[in-house]
């Protein structure tokens, strides 16, 4: 349906009404996935939270939800939907406290080594997305031994899930040697960038 409204004198007049729609209507099939019918409950809610904080994957987690509700027709999120939601909540809980403290941290220990450096990025709704810092020692490091610098995003031990990313590389001793450390929500390219 489209109308078509318009302001005069101080009140809104409808002018005209189209009663047709101009696209097609979505199957029974697919009406699911759209937007205003995958609201998640307090339910799937509560088994997503539950099932992500023991670490099951969301394809997992889909999985789960799948034979609670009888079947793939009767889901109405996609795998999608659960790994947005799991990075959402998560990052809601890391700006609780955590996110601040860190920040605190790196504000105190740049203040007392100016060699200390630290960036961090935020992402559109002006949350903390990545944050990468080093040390003066691991600056000197990396000026003298940076050659050959290895990234390793293989790391997930921390309770928000973001992958921990330690640039290392091989000192004159052949000692390994840190350069520096990153925490990130995702591994896209634009992100390791």
């Amino acid at each position: 349906m489209q109308s078509i409204v318009i302001y005069i004198k101080g009140k809104w007049v409808v002018c005209r009404l189209v009663t047709k729609h101009n696209h097609e209507l979505a199957s029974p099939n697919s009406q699911k996935f759209l937007r205003s019918k995958r609201k998640k409950s307090e339910a799937p809610k509560n088994l997503i939270d539950l099932l992500g904080n023991s670490g099951v994957r969301p394809g997992k987690i889909a999985s789960v939800l799948i034979s609670q509700v009888g079947g793939v027709d009767q889901l109405n999120l996609t795998g999608q939907d659960i790994q947005n939601y799991l990075r959402t909540r998560r990052q809601k809980d890391f700006e609780k406290g955590d996110a601040e403290l860190m920040l605190q941290y790196f504000q105190k220990r740049q203040s007392e080594n100016p060699g200390f450096f630290y960036a961090i990025q935020m992402d559109v709704d002006g949350r903390l997305a990545n944050c990468f810092w080093v040390d003066a020692r691991s600056r000197i490091a990396y000026k003298n031994f940076g050659e050959v610098v290895v990234f390793d995003p293989t790391y997930l031990t921390n309770k928000y899930k973001m992958t921990f990313v330690p640039f290392t590389g091989v000192n004159n001793h052949h000692q390994s040697i840190l350069f520096g450390c990153a925490l990130l929500w995702d591994e896209t390219q634009d992100t390791f960038e």
